[in-house]
Protein backbone atom coordinates (compact mmCIF):
# COMPACT_ATOMS: atom_id res chain seq x y z
CA UNK A 1 0.00 0.00 0.00
CA UNK A 2 1.07 3.19 -0.84
CA UNK A 3 2.05 5.83 2.01
CA UNK A 4 1.57 8.99 0.38
CA UNK A 5 0.00 11.81 2.43
CA UNK A 6 -3.30 12.64 1.03
CA UNK A 7 -5.54 15.13 2.36
CA UNK A 8 -9.58 14.98 0.89
CA UNK A 9 -11.80 18.45 1.12
CA UNK A 10 -15.26 17.64 0.95
CA UNK A 11 -18.40 19.39 1.46
CA UNK A 12 -21.52 21.61 -0.27
CA UNK A 13 -20.85 23.79 -3.32
CA UNK A 14 -19.51 27.06 -1.22
CA UNK A 15 -18.81 26.17 1.68
CA UNK A 16 -14.73 26.95 1.10
CA UNK A 17 -13.21 24.09 -0.51
CA UNK A 18 -11.32 25.77 -2.53
CA UNK A 19 -9.94 28.16 -0.01
CA UNK A 20 -9.23 25.89 2.07
CA UNK A 21 -6.64 23.27 -0.06
CA UNK A 22 -4.93 26.60 -1.05
CA UNK A 23 -3.99 27.27 2.53
CA UNK A 24 -3.03 23.55 3.01
CA UNK A 25 -0.91 23.84 -0.36
CA UNK A 26 0.83 26.47 1.19
CA UNK A 27 2.49 23.66 3.89
CA UNK A 28 4.07 21.99 0.84
CA UNK A 29 0.84 19.58 -0.15
CA UNK A 30 0.28 19.73 -4.10
CA UNK A 31 -3.51 20.83 -4.59
CA UNK A 32 -6.03 19.15 -7.10
CA UNK A 33 -9.18 19.85 -7.53
CA UNK A 34 -11.82 17.41 -8.32
CA UNK A 35 -14.07 19.73 -10.52
CA UNK A 36 -11.55 20.28 -12.94
CA UNK A 37 -11.08 16.44 -13.89
CA UNK A 38 -14.71 15.99 -13.99
CA UNK A 39 -15.36 18.74 -16.54
CA UNK A 40 -11.93 17.57 -18.60
CA UNK A 41 -13.51 13.60 -18.45
CA UNK A 42 -17.29 15.30 -18.99
CA UNK A 43 -16.84 17.94 -21.50
CA UNK A 44 -17.47 15.43 -25.20
CA UNK A 45 -20.10 13.27 -23.32
CA UNK A 46 -23.59 13.45 -25.02
CA UNK A 47 -25.68 13.59 -21.22
CA UNK A 48 -25.75 15.51 -18.17
CA UNK A 49 -22.78 15.42 -15.29
CA UNK A 50 -25.05 14.13 -12.88
CA UNK A 51 -26.68 11.28 -15.14
CA UNK A 52 -23.12 10.33 -16.47
CA UNK A 53 -21.08 10.75 -13.01
CA UNK A 54 -24.14 8.51 -11.58
CA UNK A 55 -23.40 5.17 -13.46
CA UNK A 56 -21.31 2.74 -11.52
CA UNK A 57 -18.44 2.56 -14.41
CA UNK A 58 -18.19 6.03 -14.04
CA UNK A 59 -18.05 6.89 -10.69
CA UNK A 60 -14.06 6.46 -10.22
CA UNK A 61 -13.19 8.36 -13.48
CA UNK A 62 -11.97 11.52 -11.95
CA UNK A 63 -10.22 9.84 -8.62
CA UNK A 64 -8.64 7.65 -11.48
CA UNK A 65 -7.26 10.55 -13.41
CA UNK A 66 -6.31 12.47 -10.23
CA UNK A 67 -4.21 9.60 -9.43
CA UNK A 68 -2.38 9.20 -12.22
CA UNK A 69 -0.99 12.87 -12.22
CA UNK A 70 -0.11 11.95 -8.25
CA UNK A 71 1.74 9.56 -9.44
CA UNK A 72 3.45 10.95 -12.58
CA UNK A 73 4.27 13.56 -10.47
CA UNK A 74 5.84 11.75 -7.62
CA UNK A 75 3.85 13.50 -5.48
CA UNK A 76 4.32 12.67 -1.38
CA UNK A 77 1.55 14.97 0.11
CA UNK A 78 -1.55 16.36 -1.68
CA UNK A 79 -4.73 17.74 -1.01
CA UNK A 80 -7.79 16.90 -2.73
CA UNK A 81 -10.92 18.90 -3.00
CA UNK A 82 -14.23 18.63 -4.64
CA UNK A 83 -14.87 14.78 -4.42
CA UNK A 84 -18.12 13.94 -4.08
CA UNK A 85 -19.04 10.46 -4.09
CA UNK A 86 -18.13 7.75 -1.34
CA UNK A 87 -16.90 5.22 -4.42
CA UNK A 88 -14.24 8.10 -4.79
CA UNK A 89 -12.74 8.43 -1.93
CA UNK A 90 -12.84 4.65 -1.00
CA UNK A 91 -11.06 4.19 -4.11
CA UNK A 92 -8.08 6.70 -2.26
CA UNK A 93 -8.53 4.87 0.93
CA UNK A 94 -8.15 1.59 -0.64
CA UNK A 95 -4.88 2.10 -2.05
CA UNK A 96 -3.20 4.49 0.15
CA UNK A 97 -2.22 4.53 3.78
CA UNK A 98 -2.28 8.18 5.40
CA UNK A 99 -5.67 9.45 3.78
CA UNK A 100 -7.63 12.23 5.54
CA UNK A 101 -11.25 12.71 4.99
CA UNK A 102 -11.96 16.74 6.01
CA UNK A 103 -15.27 17.46 5.99
CA UNK A 104 -15.76 21.53 5.32
CA UNK A 105 -18.96 23.04 6.68
CA UNK A 106 -21.12 25.98 6.73
CA UNK A 107 -24.28 26.55 6.28
CA UNK A 108 -26.49 27.12 3.04
CA UNK A 109 -27.20 30.93 3.39
CA UNK A 110 -23.36 31.61 3.73
CA UNK A 111 -22.82 29.34 0.79
CA UNK A 112 -25.40 30.69 -0.99
CA UNK A 113 -23.83 34.05 -0.38
CA UNK A 114 -20.48 32.89 -1.63
CA UNK A 115 -21.44 31.17 -4.70
CA UNK A 116 -22.95 34.39 -6.02
CA UNK A 117 -20.09 36.19 -6.21
CA UNK A 118 -18.47 33.69 -8.21
CA UNK A 119 -17.51 34.56 -11.62
CA UNK A 120 -17.40 31.13 -13.30
CA UNK A 121 -20.57 29.66 -11.81
CA UNK A 122 -24.22 29.41 -12.62
CA UNK A 123 -25.87 32.25 -11.01
CA UNK A 124 -29.31 31.48 -8.75
CA UNK A 125 -31.85 33.90 -7.91
CA UNK A 126 -32.59 33.04 -4.62
CA UNK A 127 -31.83 30.89 -1.59
CA UNK A 128 -34.15 28.13 -3.04
CA UNK A 129 -33.24 28.07 -6.31
CA UNK A 130 -29.86 27.57 -4.55
CA UNK A 131 -30.43 24.91 -2.92
CA UNK A 132 -32.81 22.97 -5.47
CA UNK A 133 -30.31 23.41 -7.89
CA UNK A 134 -26.96 23.17 -6.48
CA UNK A 135 -27.07 21.78 -2.87
CA UNK A 136 -29.45 18.90 -3.77
CA UNK A 137 -27.12 17.72 -6.18
CA UNK A 138 -24.76 17.82 -3.74
CA UNK A 139 -26.38 15.49 -1.35
CA UNK A 140 -28.13 13.29 -4.58
CA UNK A 141 -23.65 12.25 -5.47
CA UNK A 142 -23.37 10.96 -1.76
CA UNK A 143 -22.30 13.96 0.53
CA UNK A 144 -24.54 13.05 2.92
CA UNK A 145 -23.69 9.45 3.41
CA UNK A 146 -19.85 10.84 3.28
CA UNK A 147 -20.39 13.20 6.58
CA UNK A 148 -22.06 10.69 8.10
CA UNK A 149 -20.26 7.69 8.01
CA UNK A 150 -16.46 8.86 6.40
CA UNK A 151 -15.05 12.24 8.09
CA UNK A 152 -12.16 12.06 10.05
CA UNK A 153 -12.11 15.72 10.89
CA UNK A 154 -14.66 18.50 10.49
CA UNK A 155 -13.56 22.58 9.88
CA UNK A 156 -16.29 24.88 10.74
CA UNK A 157 -15.79 27.80 8.07
CA UNK A 158 -19.13 29.51 8.62
CA UNK A 159 -17.38 33.04 8.30
CA UNK A 160 -15.57 35.17 5.95
CA UNK A 161 -12.38 35.17 8.39
CA UNK A 162 -9.17 34.16 6.20
CA UNK A 163 -7.01 33.85 9.20
CA UNK A 164 -9.48 32.44 11.08
CA UNK A 165 -9.95 29.83 8.73
CA UNK A 166 -5.40 30.00 8.61
CA UNK A 167 -5.30 29.04 11.93
CA UNK A 168 -8.36 25.92 12.02
CA UNK A 169 -6.51 24.47 9.50
CA UNK A 170 -2.68 24.89 11.43
CA UNK A 171 -4.30 22.88 14.09
CA UNK A 172 -6.01 20.83 11.30
CA UNK A 173 -2.94 19.69 9.95
CA UNK A 174 -1.54 19.15 13.51
CA UNK A 175 -4.14 16.58 14.29
CA UNK A 176 -3.15 14.67 10.86
CA UNK A 177 0.76 14.80 12.06
CA UNK A 178 2.25 17.27 9.32
CA UNK A 179 2.26 20.92 10.99
CA UNK A 180 5.12 22.85 9.47
CA UNK A 181 7.38 24.13 12.45
CA UNK A 182 8.59 27.52 9.94
CA UNK A 183 5.09 28.24 11.36
CA UNK A 184 5.19 27.16 14.43
CA UNK A 185 5.17 30.73 16.14
CA UNK A 186 2.55 32.81 13.99
CA UNK A 187 0.83 30.39 11.89
CA UNK A 188 -1.96 33.06 10.83
CA UNK A 189 0.52 36.11 9.73
CA UNK A 190 3.42 33.99 8.04
CA UNK A 191 1.39 32.21 6.46
CA UNK A 192 -0.86 35.08 5.23
CA UNK A 193 2.71 36.84 4.12
CA UNK A 194 3.22 33.43 2.44
CA UNK A 195 0.15 33.15 0.36
CA UNK A 196 0.75 37.31 -0.37
CA UNK A 197 4.28 36.46 -1.79
CA UNK A 198 3.08 33.90 -4.23
CA UNK A 199 0.03 35.99 -5.22
CA UNK A 200 2.57 39.06 -6.11
CA UNK A 201 4.83 36.71 -7.99
CA UNK A 202 1.94 35.41 -10.18
CA UNK A 203 0.68 38.60 -10.74
CA UNK A 204 4.54 40.30 -11.61
CA UNK A 205 4.74 37.42 -14.13
CA UNK A 206 1.69 37.90 -16.08
CA UNK A 207 2.45 41.68 -15.96
CA UNK A 208 5.72 40.58 -18.39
Amino acid sequence: MNFMEIIILVGKSGCGKTEASKIISAYGYERFEASRYATSIHSNVGKGNFDFFMEPKNQTLVAKKIENDLLDRKTEKAVISGLRMASEINYFKERYENVHVVGIYASDVVCYQRTTLRKSRKKFKNLKEFSFGRLYEDYAHGLGYIYFRMLDHILDNNTDNIPMLERKVYKLLEKVGQNDKEFIKNPESDLTRLLRVKADSKTKSKAH
